[in-house]
């Protein structure tokens, strides 16, 4: 069992034709720049939603306190469900972000296939998918596939 769940995770399948391939997932801490997941995604990177999540919290820091007053008391529950609050939004975060999945070979013709998944349990049903399609059809893929083939521009084979 693979305790590191961010791990790159490869698997070894032999397809219906013979040749070996390799299947592999990575997460991407990044959003790729062409995922359109989102329809006013203009940015890519997290800088600007650190810097008004960071504002934010100052702001309404310094409101609670020049309301409450530092003689006021806060109740354990409430930052029970501030704690809670941040556990839940971190993991969240976590579990959403992308996965690069790649089912490459190098024998006979070599060929690469790539696709861009949200989420690590949709990272490894694509993984899934795509060995099953290898070992029924000898390519990663088909109807059910999230994985789309990759051109390589190989050098010319020397005189």
């Amino acid at each position: 069992m693979n305790l590191n769940l961010w791990a790159e995770d490869a698997r070894l399948v032999v397809g219906a034709d013979g040749r070996k391939w390799a299947i592999r997932r990575t997460v991407q801490w990044r959003r790729p720049r062409h995922s359109g997941t989102y329809e006013l995604e203009v940015v890519n990177g997290h800088n600007g939603t650190v810097v008004v999540f960071t504002g934010l919290g100052l702001f309404w820091a310094v409101v609670v306190y020049l309301y409450v007053g530092s003689t006021a008391h806060i109740p354990q529950w409430e930052w029970l469900v501030l704690a809670v609050t941040a556990v839940v939004l971190g993991v969240a975060w976590l579990f959403t972000r992308t996965w690069l999945v790649v089912a490459e070979t190098a024998q006979g013709v070599p060929e690469r296939w790539m696709g861009v998944v949200v989420g690590r349990g949709q990272a490894k049903v694509t993984v899934r998918v795509a060995a099953r399609s290898i070992v029924q059809q000898g390519h990663p893929g088909g109807p059910d596939s999230r994985l789309r083939q990759v051109v390589l521009l190989l050098p010319p084979p020397p005189p």
